[in-house]
């Protein structure tokens, strides 16, 4: 009898221990999914890979061998930007202007679109004595997955190094769909 406890209490103990493993093993799968959810997407446009342009600009480079596009007026570069995950992105365009006054950029999305709408994604940046690169952003859109054809709009001369879009956060979808009822 006493053998057929402690044979008992062996398999108890050995459960207990197999519980505790699998517990802990779930708890690192959780940890992975999480830190997999929270890594940051960044889309990074080199201004000299634009696409068209409304203006005459040259591309220059600074010793450091960074190469940079210069409009000389006002005017627009368009580019192309694969988004690869559906989420909420802020913009962030780096320039540089010698003008004396304030320079507008803003960022137009869908620029091929059929329906004649402008779509300023980013909001006027208003840039002012900017002698330097320097990152000027505004608040996050909604970017859905895949090819947006995009413009960068500016109203003087300018410097750009690039066009930046970081992922905010993913978008998911809602569990249920619901329908509104619109009688009654």
């Amino acid at each position: 009898m006493k053998k057929a406890l402690s044979y008992i209490g062996i398999r108890i103990i050995f459960v207990f221990l197999l519980l505790i493993n699998s517990c802990g093993k779930r708890e690192q799968q959780r940890e992975i999914d999480v830190n997999t959810q929270i890594q940051p997407t960044e889309i990074k446009i080199e201004a000299e890979n634009l696409t068209d342009s409304s203006e005459q600009f040259q591309v220059e480079s600074l010793v450091s061998g960074a190469i940079y596009v210069k409009a000389l007026s006002e005017g627009w570069i368009a580019f192309d930007v694969n988004v690869p995950v559906e989420g909420r992105y802020k913009s962030k365009i780096q320039v540089c202007s010698d003008s004396k006054r304030a320079v507008i950029c803003w960022i137009e999305d869908c620029c091929d679109n059929k329906d004649g709408k402008i779509y300023n994604i980013s909001g006027d940046i208003n840039l002012k004595n900017l002698s330097n690169f320097s990152v000027e952003s505004e608040n996050g859109v909604p970017l859905k997955k895949g090819l947006h054809k995009m413009k960068l709009h500016f109203n003087d001369s300018l410097k750009i190094d690039g066009v930046r879009f970081t992922l905010l956060g993913e978008h998911k979808n809602a569990p249920k769909e619901t329908t509104q009822k619109m009688g009654g």
